[in-house]
């Protein structure tokens, strides 16, 4: 079992540090240790232009992916536009919604990044900094469509500079500094 002994310290100069007391059989650790050094990547807060940019990155991708499925629902009408008096548009609508909550939700929960926000180098954490849970993940997700623009000029009034969303959902991105 281990337990958060002593937190990341940038004023001191070991941000990469973090102390952790552990217990273990006594074959692992000599009679008088009881803590161990563990050394992790030093979590920023992360500026609006990478989260802007990471966001356009992931608008991209999910533009191509969305137009697929819609070039597939055009086929399975015939080749003619869907028009809303049509069973298939509700399904369409659905299949929208689902991929892109999936997208998101998936990748925050499996690997905590997005497209996007791995070629930012950010990463999605809980408050604990742990990776995220579904239900987290999908809070997230609804907060965010619920306060689109609010969501993001929270930011600026935030002391830490955290979206709205991010509060809300008790999830946060970070950004990992190169040690």
């Amino acid at each position: 079992m281990a337990e958060l002994v002593d937190a990341p310290d940038s004023k001191s100069g070991n941000g990469n540090i973090v102390r952790v007391r552990v217990s273990l059989p006594a074959p692992l650790l000599s009679n008088h240790q009881s803590t161990i050094d563990i050394l992790m990547p030093s979590l920023t807060p992360v500026s609006f232009l990478a989260r802007f940019m990471a966001w356009f990155y992931d608008l991209l991708l999910l533009s191509a992916l969305l137009l697929m499925i819609s070039a597939i629902f055009v086929l399975l009408n015939g080749g003619d536009a869907l028009a809303k008096h049509q069973p298939i548009f509700y399904l369409y609508q659905c299949s929208l919604a689902l991929v892109i909550s999936t997208y998101f939700i998936g990748f925050w929960v499996f690997t905590g990044q997005t497209t996007g926000m791995r070629a930012w180098k950010l990463y999605l954490l809980n408050a604990q900094q742990q990776p995220v849970t579904f239900k987290q993940a999908g809070l997230r997700f609804f907060w965010a469509l619920v306060t689109p623009g609010l969501g993001i000029f929270w930011a600026w009034v935030d002391k830490q500079k955290y979206p709205l969303y991010e509060r809300l959902s008790n999830t946060y991105v970070f950004k990992q500094e190169k040690n």
